[in-house]
């Protein structure tokens, strides 16, 4: 172990003692690199875990809903965000397509900023040709939307329903 300008260092060395290499530093500014890395833009200096209540609505009018069920949380390391949620909506009165608005960290506004998730949905009323619903994230956003797909089906969003339920994660990288 060594300190100097602020940091701590730990170093591991050969069994005759002779060479040692840094594998895992504190930095000065709060962060930890590894494996002698010193670059700030590589230091991880951020984990946050929370829960937060989903927003589900109608994109075109938000309308009302109704929940039974509405629970998320996330986990933050750097600027990586999991997310993951539980909803089943016993009512929803809004219009166009269905948009969750309210996930706790805004994506990078470049393409890096979008992604796609994973659910399992329930009741959920979506096209005859359509085999599987996606949770979708755009860039510079806090909203995920459903979209629909399947082998000889586009991508279409998925209108708002009166009631079902999601279960679903995403990971997003935040700005």
């Amino acid at each position: 172990i060594r300190g100097s300008s602020g940091q701590i260092e730990f170093y591991q060395g050969n069994a005759d003692g002779a060479s040692s290499s840094e594998k895992f530093r504190i930095s000065s500014n709060g962060g930890v690199t590894f494996n002698g890395d010193t670059a700030a833009a590589n230091c991880l200096d951020d984990y946050e875990e929370g829960t937060f209540t989903p927003n589900w609505v109608g994109d075109s009018s938000a309308g009302t809903t109704t929940y039974t069920t509405n629970l998320a949380s996330y986990t933050k390391i750097g600027n990586i965000v999991n997310c993951r949620g539980n909803t089943s909506i016993s009512g929803m009165t809004g219009s166009g397509s269905i948009v969750m608005t309210n996930l706790p960290f805004s994506s990078n506004s470049n393409d890096s900023g979008v992604t796609t998730g994973s659910c399992m949905v329930s009741m959920l009323n979506i096209a005859t040709d359509a085999k599987w619903v996606v949770p979708y994230k755009n860039a510079g956003t806090q909203q995920l939307h459903l979209f629909e797909s399947g082998d000889v089906y586009s991508w279409s969003l998925v209108g708002v329903d009166t009631a079902w339920t999601i279960i679903w994660g995403i990971t997003y990288q935040t700005a």
